[in-house]
């Protein structure tokens, strides 16, 4: 019995030792790896879209647009972004997709050559990760910009009339936000979607005046000349 509790104590002993001498051993590599976790690292990527219903390649909706493009460049105005709390911003931050969605389509409506806004993806401590986030996050926006609303000249009119964009984003590691940069290419300018806008406004004030004495059958007549 007392030959049994030596033993136990030796090998404690012994445990204990190379428990600490492990440990000891293992400490600058533990160090090295979590200075190297933090160490902060510049992200940055990019990518394109075109509309495939009306071009074979973005080249072709760039040089298809080049003119629309330029005039549209020197009208830009790029307003100011008021946030929830009421501030203004140059350079809007949002951490929901349909916010950052809302967003892109109003810059598109808008006929806007160029804009940038920040997203929140998550906390990213790697290059690899934090451009798989961003890349991930600029897609569920992507595929929210052409989704039909009430308004007239979004949904399908903006996305017949959007011919190409391209995206670049940037960031850095141990942050949880990248930055977007949007360069569209449309099929008309912003002077031009004036136009029809107030086109429309003139025929709904003037020349249906009157329509609500009118039955279903002879409003389309007169809309048709019938």
């Amino acid at each position: 019995m007392k030959v049994t509790k030596k033993l136990l104590h030796k090998c404690y002993a012994f445990g204990m030792v190379c428990a600490m001498t492990m440990g000891l051993c293992a400490t600058p590599a533990v160090t090295a790896l979590a200075e190297e976790s933090e160490e902060i690292v510049e992200i940055g990527g990019g990518d394109s879209w075109y509309n495939e219903d009306l071009y074979d390649s973005r080249e072709e909706a760039i040089a298809d647009t080049a003119d629309i493009m330029e005039e549209n460049q020197e009208a830009d105005v790029a307003d100011g972004f008021i946030t929830d709390e009421g501030k203004l911003v140059d350079i809007p931050k949002f951490s929901d997709p349909n916010e950052a969605a809302d967003y892109m389509r109003k810059c598109f409506v808008e006929r806007r050559s160029k804009f940038e806004f920040e997203y929140v993806v998550g906390t990213y401590y790697t290059e690899a990760y934090g451009k798989m986030l961003a890349e991930d996050s600029i897609e569920e926006i992507e595929e929210l910009v052409f989704e039909e609303t009430p308004e007239s000249d979004e949904g399908d009119y903006l996305y017949w009339h959007t011919a190409e964009y391209y995206y670049e984003y940037s960031g850095y590691t141990t942050t949880d936000t990248v930055s977007y940069v949007i360069t569209p290419s449309y099929l008309s300018t912003a002077a031009q979607e004036a136009e029809v806008t107030n086109k429309i406004n003139s025929i709904l004030e003037t020349d249906l005046d009157g329509w609500e004495n009118h039955t279903d059958t002879s409003n389309a007549c007169d809309a048709f000349g019938g």
